[in-house]
């Protein structure tokens, strides 16, 4: 029953996490990423922020190159967020 629980609360942790890729102008884009549960930490969500842009631009056979990082937390245990400014390059 335990394992159970467990497992119903790490998917509803999972569904906390949301990112949204927009562009700037042309060939640059913004990708911003919110942990919503709290316990994430600054290295996790530039993590998967990045990994977010590296897969935006995977569909096209590109890569990305970071153009600037930013993040921010405003108190602990409240939602983390970090944004990131890319280009997708070819490989």
């Amino acid at each position: 029953m335990k394992k159970l629980l467990l497992c119903g609360v790490a998917i509803a942790l999972t569904g906390c996490v949301t990112s949204k890729v927009a562009m700037l102008e042309p060939g640059v884009y913004t990708l911003s990423f919110t942990d919503l549960t709290g316990f994430g930490s600054k290295s996790q969500a530039m993590r998967r922020a990045v990994d977010g842009a590296d897969d935006y631009c995977g569909h096209t056979g590109q890569t990305a190159k970071l153009v600037n990082m930013v993040d921010g937390r405003t108190m602990p245990l409240s939602p983390f967020q970090s944004s990131i400014v890319f280009r997708c390059i070819s490989k």
